[in-house]
Order: C-alpha cells, then structure tokens, then sequence
C-alpha cells in the first residue's frame, strides 16, 4: 500500500472537528433566530412571502390594524407600529392571517435592510 492510498491524519483531524463546528453553526442560528424574535415593544417588522408586492404588504399591515412605519430594502418587508399594545397579539396573528411568513423585532438582521426613515404613520 503506497502512502498515498493511505488517509491522512489531517483529514482525520478535520473529520474530528466537524461535531464542534456543526454545534458553532447551530448555536449561531439560534443567537440570529433570538435577534429576530419580537421583543414588548410594539415596533415590528413583517416579513412576507417572496413575490408579495409593496401594495398587498402594505394592505396586509394596515387591515391588521397597524401603522406602517416604512419598508425594509424588498417589497415584502414592511415596518409597523402597533399603538394599541393590548392588541398586539391579535394584531400579530391576523398578519399572519394575512399571508406574513413572520412577525420580528425590526433591530435585527440590519432593521430588515431598511432603506427609509418614514416622515409619519400612515393609517388608512
């Protein structure tokens, strides 16, 4: 048998090393995953499907009965306000009703790319 035919102790060192780095890479989703989780405050940010246009976001936010706050950098992400914290919760689970994948805290992930600072609430 030629050396090599033969595993190499550093590849058998790597292979060692893949439970420590598959737990790193769990424990990092879960921090991000903890970032994203609604806190008690009531601004929020909705994450709809791909392909869910600014307009049916934004309508989906506003039959919730919450205020849209501004958009994140794609279409489906719509920052909002609920000013009514006794509602939240309805408020959460009927945008989710209304096609939201997710409802999150706005801080993470960058403010869900935000790409604009809205001048006022706008409430139809």
């Amino acid at each position: 048998m030629h050396k090599h035919d033969m595993p190499s102790q550093e590849t058998a060192r790597l292979v060692d090393f893949l439970p420590a780095v598959i737990c790193l890479c769990l424990s990092a989703i879960v921090l991000i995953f903890l970032n994203f989780k609604p806190t008690s405050q009531n601004k929020l940010a909705a994450v709809f499907p791909p392909g869910f246009s600014q307009e049916m976001a934004f309508l989906s936010v506003i039959e919730s009965g919450a205020y849209v706050t501004g958009n994140g950098r794609f279409d489906n992400i719509i920052h909002l306000q609920i000013t009514e914290p006794e509602k939240r919760d309805m408020i959460i689970k009927q945008l989710k009703n209304n096609g939201a994948w997710a409802v999150i805290n706005p801080v993470g992930a960058i403010g869900c790319f935000a790409s604009s600072r809205p001048q006022q609430k706008i409430k139809v």
